[in-house]
Order: structure tokens, then C-alpha cells, then sequence
């Protein structure tokens, strides 16, 4: 027998029971826990997280967020905010384009007053072969002279001028048209600057946190050099942009100071809305408004009925007019006498010798022109 082999034996038997019993004691909680399954756990109602506090830790309450509203600048006003309605009013009473439309119209009425009267009649002294000394003598007297005018002649002026009252009564309603269009888009502008100048102030403010916050995260190493100067780069470009909309807003008010009639009118806050209450335009409706109601379409007419009414009083112009003429004269007995003078037609007639020459019948022509070569006022940006 070999007596080496007798302790190999006893420590392989040695380590396998060893092992037998870790063996022994890994398997029976296993086998254990697959025949007997735990149950879960159950929390207590009170500590169990609720559905609507699940997603935040702590007390941290919710953000709420809040958006800018507009019609800031009016709650926040410090007087009673102008409307729409005060403004065209006070446009007008102040707009001098309307006072020279008032004249016009008056200017007009004088003239067809004017030319359907006969003309004035002429008193004057008349003398003859007059000698001085001891001798004396000659013809001495006066006379009354008036002009008839005939083949309807006066009539005929007085239609023309009449046309001419009419064109400057719808011209003056084209102003008022136009003054009140004027007033309306320098109020909607004014109020546009308005709401964009507190737009621009709170972006200011926003930059200006943003700046705050990245000198705050410098200071704890959570934010490099570059960070913090393109925060305060960012900071001075909103406030530079808010400083340019104040000059914008001012420079809208005094547009509207101007149309209004009154320059040195304080800046004050207008009051409106322009989230609501635009009208809903329809092409085809607008185009026939137009067409029927522009003062425009009116004052061609009203001008193609003047321009007739004038040439027919041209064509009764070569029928001459009858001067009447009677006086009394003295030479050493009393003499009487009575002309009769009938003025015949003349090829070149002057603007004095008919009223209706003296008229201005392009003037709504050129004001025509002078509003189409007005250049388009800028966009509001």
C-alpha cells in the first residue's frame, strides 16, 4: 500500500462535505421562496403618492406662466386716454384743409350770385364846347347808361356757376373723407407703437435677468467669461430698441398732432384695442361702394355737367348785348337826348368779357394731381 495516498483521500473527503453543506444551505431558501411566493408590500393610504403631486419633488409649487396683455399702457395711464372719436372731432374743427374747404364752397356761391345779375348801371357827367371868360357857354350835363344783356345770357352763367357751387360742396366732402382716413391710420399707428414700445421694454427686462443669471452662475463656476458678455451684449441691444420705439411712438404723435390741426398738442395715451373689432372686407362689396359712392366718380360727373352748361353759354356769347343810354344837357336851354348802342360780336374775346371764362373749373383736377404725386408714407415697422 502506498502511504501517500491516505491524506489526499481525507482532504477530498474533507472538501467535499464542505461544500455539501454551502450547497445545503443555498438550496433551501430558494426552494422556499418558489413554494411559498411573497406577497408586495403595502404602503399606508397616507404615504402613497397622489396622481397630481407625483411629478414634483417637495413642496416645489407649479409655474404659472404669464403671457403679456395689451392695453398695458392705457390701465396704466395717468389721465384720461383719447379715443378714436375725440380725435376725428377735434380734426374737424382744427384742420385747416377742411376751413379752406368751408371758403371754397362760400367763394362759390358768391360767384353764382354774382353772374346771374345784371351789371351794374353807369351815372356819369358830360360836357362840350365849354369856354371860360365873359363869354362862357358850351353843353353841360349828365347821363344814365345801362347794359341789357340778352339771349339768356345770364341765366345760362348762373347754371354755371351753379355746377361750380355743387363740385365744391362734393370737394369738400372728399376732404372730410380724406382727413377723417388720415386721422384714423395715424391713431391705429400711435396705438401700434404704443403696444410695441411696452413689448420692447419687457424684452429689456427679460435680457436684463438673463444677464443677472449668468454673472450669478460665473460667480459659482458654473458659467465661462463669454456667457456673460454676450448676456450684457444682448442687454444693451433691447435697451437701445426700446429707446428707438419711444422716438418712433413720439414721432407718430405729432403725424397725428399734425392731421388734427394742433402741433403743440402734449403726447398723451390713445385708447383701443387691436386684437378685435376689424372689419371683415369683402373685394367685390368694396369695389362697388366705390363705384357708386366715391366722391371722385361724383366730381367727374358734376365737372362733365359744368363743362356742358359752359359750352352752351360760349355758344350764345356772339349775340351781342343793347346799351341803354339817356341824359339831359344844358346850353343856355335845356336839351334831352337818348343813344341806343348795340355792341356787335368780336372774334377774340377777352376773360372779362364773359364771367364763365373767369371760373377755374380745373382746380379739382389739380388737386387730384397733387394727392396722386404725393409720395407713400413709409411702412410702420
Amino acid at each position: 500500500m502506498n502511504i501517500t495516498t491516505i491524506p489526499e483521500r481525507e482532504a477530498f473527503a474533507f472538501r467535499a462535505g464542505w461544500l455539501a453543506f454551502f450547497l445545503l444551505l443555498l438550496g433551501v431558501p430558494s426552494v422556499r421562496a418558489q413554494q411559498t411566493p411573497q406577497e408586495p408590500m403595502q404602503m399606508p393610504s397616507s404615504e402613497q403618492p397622489s396622481d397630481e403631486h407625483a411629478h414634483h419633488h417637495g413642496e416645489i409649487k407649479p409655474v404659472t406662466p404669464h403671457y403679456p396683455q395689451l392695453g398695458r399702457m392705457q390701465s396704466a395711464a395717468t389721465t384720461q386716454p383719447i379715443t378714436l372719436d375725440q380725435l376725428q372731432n377735434l380734426a374737424r374743427a382744427n384742420n385747416p384743409t377742411l376751413r379752406q374747404a368751408e371758403a371754397e364752397i362760400r367763394a362759390a356761391e358768391g360767384r353764382r350770385q354774382q353772374a346771374g345779375l345784371y351789371p351794374n348801371p353807369t351815372i356819369g357827367y358830360t360836357g362840350d364846347e365849354i369856354r371860360g371868360g365873359s363869354v362862357g357857354g358850351g353843353k353841360q350835363g349828365f347821363f344814365v347808361q345801362q347794359t341789357v344783356v340778352t339771349a339768356n345770357k345770364l341765366k345760362l352763367s348762373r347754371d354755371v356757376f351753379t355746377q361750380e357751387t355743387k363740385l365744391a360742396t362734393i370737394e369738400a366732402e372728399e376732404q372730410r373723407m380724406r382727413v377723417d382716413t388720415a386721422v384714423r391710420m395715424a391713431y391705429i399707428r400711435v396705438l401700434a407703437a404704443q403696444e410695441m414700445l411696452d413689448a420692447r421694454r419687457d424684452l429689456y427686462n427679460i435680457a436684463q435677468d438673463r444677464a443677472e443669471t449668468e454673472r450669478r452662475l460665473f460667480n459659482t463656476g458654473q458659467a465661462d467669461e463669454t456667457e456673460v458678455l454676450d448676456s450684457e451684449v444682448d442687454t444693451q441691444r433691447m435697451r437701445i430698441a426700446a429707446r428707438m420705439q419711444e422716438n418712433t411712438l413720439r414721432e407718430e404723435w405729432r403725424s397725428l398732432c399734425a392731421v388734427i390741426g394742433q402741433p403743440e398738442m402734449p403726447v398723451a395715451t390713445v385708447s383701443g384695442d387691436l386684437s378685435k373689432d376689424w372689419p371683415e372686407l369683402n373685394e367685390e362689396e368694396a369695389v362697388n361702394a366705390i363705384t357708386k359712392n366715391s366722391p371722385a366718380i361724383q366730381i367727374a360727373d358734376t365737372a362733365a355737367t359744368r363743362a356742358r352748361a359752359a359750352l352752351l353759354r360760349s355758344r350764345r356769347e356772339p349775340i351781342p348785348d343793347v346799351t341803354v343810354r339817356g341824359g339831359m344837357e344844358y346850353n343856355n336851354e335845356l336839351l334831352g337826348g337818348t343813344t341806343v348802342r348795340k355792341r356787335l360780336g368780336r372774334h377774340r374775346r377777352s376773360k372779362r368779357a364773359n364771367p364763365v371764362l373767369q371760373s377755374q373749373p380745373g382746380r379739382h383736377r389739380r388737386r387730384g394731381r397733387q394727392q396722386r404725386s404725393r409720395r407713400p408714407r413709409k411702412k410702420y415697422a
